[in-house]
């Protein structure tokens, strides 16, 4: 029988020991778990608590549910491959407000972090946490180190006690000036006021921005862009362009963004260019031109910050800044590779995106 003696409550520490027992390769075969019974014989505790257990790995992407099958590794997602038992493996945890398939930047970037290291002796391993649980979750889980996904403003604090601790971490998707050695992301100051510049040339003065709420560091950034850019070439800058105000802290439902940018559209004043900070706003100014009897690329230009997919798909096809999310994932990973090995943080690196010229801009119609 495994003896387990701790502080922590019992499932915490029977989800400890299933982790350990997961990196020295106890399951590597089949990748096939005992029976929630058998282990509960095999550590002392009750079937009910190692369920809990069984369940939190589940929810961090370790293990799998296979109905009449039972539990099993996975055989990819958010950990490595059982390497030989006894061999050293590095944990690594993601952290991120929400979950990472809920959006399509932090969805890619968790897919970049998985390509990086795949074959490497290395447990990944998400959890949903916000600034103030960032260090308790190292500590809880023995973290390694951290890869922080698109943090917000609030959970600075957070990555500071991280740095205190000397806790290996860097932060993809988003800048903090405090921790900049730490940051890696793209330059979304230069490609809000380039967004401007774009679409001035192409004859708009009335351009409007939908914003994100400003506790995120990337949209401080974006917006201070646009507003710069503006200025830069001489537009003027009217808060009744910017959909739910230029100072808000609100998350906005997709039902409750569409319906600001309808009121906008149908307006007399309403703007003939729209930038859009995130692809789910992008998809609400389609939507909401689609109801105001505008079409996009004709009546209204629309220009996206991000560049899935599916932009191109679009009708029209978004004219969007593609960013260079592989290139910042490699080298903010090497960054932590570095750390873990003692080296510091070297000097703050610069990414550029491109701007993916398609239909949804063109010249205004009155200018």
């Amino acid at each position: 029988m495994t003896t387990m003696n701790s502080n922590l409550p019992k499932y915490k520490q029977v989800t400890n020991r299933l982790q350990e027992m997961i990196e020295a390769g106890d399951f590597a075969g089949n990748g096939r778990l005992p029976s929630g019974r058998e282990l509960a014989q095999l550590m002392g505790v009750t079937q009910m608590t190692i369920n809990r257990g069984l369940e939190d790995l589940v929810n961090r992407g370790i293990l799998e549910r296979r109905v009449g099958a039972g539990t099993f590794l996975r055989n990819s997602g958010h950990v490595a491959k059982s390497a030989e038992r006894g061999a050293a493996r590095l944990r690594i945890g993601i952290l991120c407000h929400y979950q990472l398939n809920r959006a399509w930047y932090s969805q890619r970037v968790a897919d970049a972090i998985e390509r990086y290291f795949a074959g490497k002796p290395v447990t990944l391993s998400s959890f949903v946490r916000d600034g103030q649980e960032y260090l308790d979750t190292v500590q809880e889980y023995r973290l390694d180190a951290v890869i922080v996904i698109s943090p917000w403003r609030e959970h600075e604090t957070g990555l500071l006690e991280l740095a205190g601790a000397k806790v290996p971490f860097v932060v993809i998707g988003c800048r903090f000036p405090s921790l900049a050695g730490y940051c890696f992301s793209n330059d979304d100051f230069g490609m809000a006021s380039e967004a401007v510049k774009y679409l001035n040339g192409l004859g708009h003065r009335q351009i409007g921005l939908v914003m994100s709420p400003i506790c995120c560091p990337s949209t401080v950034e974006r917006a201070e862009g646009y507003f710069a850019g503006m200025c830069r070439q001489g537009l003027p800058v009217n808060p009744a362009w910017i959909p739910g105000g230029m100072f808000n802290t609100r998350i906005f439902s997709d039902a409750e963004e569409s319906a600001l940018i309808l009121e906008l559209l149908r307006s007399d004043n309403c703007p003939t260019a729209l930038i859009t900070m995130f692809y789910s706003s992008t998809l609400n100014v389609y939507r909401a031109a689609g109801q105001a009897g505008l079409k996009i690329g004709r009546d209204l230009s629309v220009l996206g910050f991000d560049d899935p997919e599916s932009a191109e798909h679009l009708n029209p096809a978004l004219t969007a800044f593609k960013q260079s999310l592989e290139e910042i994932v490699v080298a903010a990973l090497g960054a932590l590779e570095n750390l873990v090995n003692g080296v510091q943080p070297g000097a703050p690196l610069e990414f550029f995106s491109t701007l993916s010229v398609r239909e949804s801009c063109s010249s205004p119609i009155k200018i």
